[in-house]
């Protein structure tokens, strides 16, 4: 990061059943987590603030579904996210969210 003269970084494995993505038409084959319109799936993460080590860790369960406007689409999930500052204590929680489409689908 520029900015803070530092670095940051996060790693991300996601295993997903997709029903539905969106399609970006630059990124040829290849399907990221963000393309996902409807589905559900296992994300697990790691991110750190220097190029050594982690400092967070995060495994989550997501569904992703759309809402009747069909531009809207909401997500939730479990996720239990561990960090070092903490101990590595478990800290379980509940992810939510809302993503809104401006563009047409593909694969549906």
């Amino acid at each position: 990061r520029k900015d803070m003269d530092a670095t940051a970084w996060t790693q991300t494995l996601l295993v997903a059943r997709a029903d539905e993505i969106i399609r970006f038409g630059r990124y040829g084959s290849i399907v990221r987590g963000r393309d996902l319109a409807r589905g559900f799936g296992l994300q697990l993460l790691a991110s750190g603030d220097d190029a050594v080590r982690a400092e967070t860790y995060e495994a989550s369960v997501f569904f992703k579904q759309a809402t009747r406007a069909r531009w809207l689409y909401w997500n939730i999930g479990p996720m239990v996210r561990w960090e070092r500052e903490l101990g590595w204590k478990a800290e379980p929680g509940i992810r939510i969210g809302f993503d809104a489409l401006f563009w047409d689908l593909s694969d549906r």
